[in-house]
């Protein structure tokens, strides 16, 4: 099977390294195009973050989130603004920026691209729009209620995805 458009599902967590390195050495491999995709549903978000608490290369800790709303409004008790959502809007391009220099820097055609809503669904749309022939996510191996409470992209993605997955498993549960 040769891929030539291979999408990295990315989220900051200790997993993005070997999401990201297997996405470059593949694109690399198949002289494919990479494009990173980082999503988040930003109206749903754990409350008590704020962009400051966000640093570009570790802010959110998983796919969903971050505490900020794209209208002034309340968020599970936290008022943010629109200022507050342009903040962390850069900040997200500017860690994906980084990410797409890393990768060009290893001799890949990369590009991202940032989605606010459900990140599965977005994954899934970019795949689709871009015509995707892989997308490499990771699993952070929840089962059971956490699964069902907490949900799970990588689940979401392998069964929604309209062309090849290659998930890879968290070492650390």
């Amino acid at each position: 099977m040769s891929f030539k458009r291979i999408i990295a599902a990315l989220h900051q967590s200790p997993l993005q390294s070997a999401i990201l390195n297997e996405a470059i050495d593949l694109a690399h491999h198949e002289r494919a195009a990479l494009r990173l995709v980082h999503a988040v549903d930003m109206p749903t978000a754990v409350a008590g973050a704020t962009p400051n608490t966000i640093p570009p290369a570790s802010g959110m800790a998983m796919y969903p989130a971050v505490g900020v709303s794209p209208n002034p409004a309340v968020t599970r008790g936290v008022t943010l603004g629109q200022q507050d959502w342009d903040e962390t809007v850069q900040r997200i391009e500017q860690w994906l920026q980084g990410l797409q220099q890393d990768a060009i820097a290893r001799g890949v055609d990369a590009s991202y691209e940032f989605r606010n809503g459900q990140p599965g669904d977005q994954i899934c749309q970019v795949a689709t729009e871009w015509r995707a022939d892989l997308v490499v996510v990771g699993r952070r191996g929840r089962s059971g209620l956490s699964e069902a409470f907490l949900g799970s992209v990588s689940n979401y993605v392998v069964h929604h995805a309209p062309c090849a997955v290659l998930t890879l498993q968290a070492t650390e549960p």
